[in-house]
């Protein structure tokens, strides 16, 4: 007899983060003391931490039983695209290689914390996305022929909003066509800014009237916000007032969003 805590566990997933790894994302989040490209990184280590943890403690608690993550990241040397991580549905170990001791940081009993980390922050040359965009779509489409019963994949898009090489509205077409039995891929843009303006939460088409050209682009490439994730950002935004006709989207979004947005995306309870 099926037990009622697995009727509740979601499946398999598999999540794909793109990084924009470009000159751009050396911009300064002065509020933090870091640069988007580094408040990136931490946020992904973050997240790949608490799954690991999860992974390690409680499995199936948050995730089920087979939870993929691949990582992406365009730009830098030779403005390419390079998978930076994949992470197994079996993966339960971290990597002692992928562990570091804090330096800044001394703990109460003056050892210095050891962290694992899987992420190292990069940026340099142009921001290909919609080359990392076709990259992505490769692995999707292999995951959800074998998935076929599973949640759709799930990818997001972390960037200061510089892309170099084409229109994501366009490239991201096929990509959203992959599908599961339960739905089409879902497509996130998690756009970060060094220059103050005000966060938009899953903005509908209204807030964007006045909205520079790239950030437009991002929404229109960004998937629809489906009923079935409106509770989940409410519960980590209950700030948001409007979600008729919003999308999978945050623009202008500081460290401490990105974190939020993470988790309410993912479903892991990050701090």
């Amino acid at each position: 007899m099926t037990s009622s805590v697995e009727l509740t566990l979601p499946g398999d997933r598999l999540t794909v983060f793109l990084i924009n790894q470009s000159e751009s994302m050396k911009a300064s989040l002065s509020e933090y003391g870091l640069s988007i490209a580094e408040a990136v990184a931490d946020s992904l280590n973050l997240y790949l931490q608490k799954l690991y943890q999860v992974r390690t403690t409680s499995p199936g608690a948050f995730t089920g039983e087979n939870f993929a993550v691949s990582i992406f990241g365009y730009g830098g040397a030779g403005d390419s695209v390079r998978s930076i991580l994949q992470i197994d549905p079996t993966e339960t170990r971290a990597n002692a290689e992928c562990t570091r001791h804090d330096e800044s940081t001394i703990s109460s009993d003056n050892v210095h914390p050891v962290f694992p980390f899987w992420l190292k922050h990069a940026a340099g040359g142009k921001a290909p996305l919609c080359s990392a965009l076709f990259e992505a779509y490769e692995t999707i489409a292999s995951w959800s022929l074998v998935h076929h019963s599973a949640q759709p994949p799930q990818l997001i898009n972390i960037t200061d909003g510089s892309v170099t090489d084409g229109d994501p509205t366009i490239a991201t077409q096929k990509l959203k066509s992959v599908s599961t039995d339960q739905g089409n891929a879902i497509f996130w843009n998690l756009q970060l800014s060094a220059d103050g303006s005000p966060v938009m939460l899953f903005p509908c088409e209204d807030a964007m009237d006045a909205a520079p050209a790239d950030l437009v682009s991002l929404w229109l490439s960004s998937s629809p916000l489906k009923s079935a994730g409106i509770r989940d950002v409410l519960l980590e935004f209950p700030e948001v007032s409007k979600l008729e006709g919003a999308r999978c989207c945050i623009l202008n979004a500081d460290l401490s969003t990105l974190v939020r947005a993470l988790a309410c995306i993912t479903r892991l309870p990050l701090p």
